[in-house]
């Protein structure tokens, strides 16, 4: 009977903890698909409200409470306010693939506003993280865009083999630049 009793407690237990999970995972996927909706939108002031709340601070990890600020500041064009950011995402411990993902970010967003310098700096972070086609693509854009280049030539013209249409387009201005810097 004993034995029994220590059975049905430690289901009891299981099934406990694993509907907490369940439901802590979809207020979790609930909370980051109303800030996601709300940034859209531009709803800005009741973003801000809802990322300061602790229960936001409970459910969404601190790297991707900085992915959702900076992209609140690149639709609102504020760079100081980006700067801040990348400062703050500076000190917390990022992975390869965030860390890609959000470099890469800012560093296309400071290539629209011809920043060389702020281009140059993200273009540094980038090339610290593992290799990957993302890595590889923003080489090839800044050697081409920054430094003028023209050495990914070939091996743009093999990735637009097999492109899909946006990135065919891409690729094609970027070629087309890498054949002006060559003259």
């Amino acid at each position: 009977m004993e034995v029994n009793k220590v059975l049905v407690i430690v289901v009891v237990l299981f099934v406990l903890l694993t509907l907490i999970e369940v439901l802590l995972s979809k207020l979790k996927k609930n909370r980051l698909n109303k800030l996601m909706h709300l940034l859209m939108e531009q709803n800005f002031e009741e973003f801000d409200a809802l990322l300061e709340k602790n229960s936001t601070k409970f459910f969404v990890p601190i790297y991707n409470s900085i992915i959702f600020k900076v992209n609140k500041s690149l639709i609102l064009h504020d760079s100081k306010s980006v700067e801040e950011l990348m400062s703050e995402a500076s000190k917390i411990k990022m992975n390869d693939d965030q860390a890609l993902y959000l470099y890469s970010k800012v560093f296309s967003y400071y290539l629209s506003l011809k920043d060389v310098k702020k281009c140059e700096e993200y273009y540094q972070e980038i090339m610290k993280c593992k290799d990957c086609p993302t890595k590889e693509y923003v080489a090839m854009v800044y050697d081409t865009l920054i430094k003028k280049g023209y050495q990914y030539i070939e091996k743009a013209e093999k990735m637009l083999e097999n492109a899909t249409d946006a990135d065919k387009e891409n690729l094609q201005s970027l070629i087309a630049a890498m054949y002006a810097n060559k003259g």
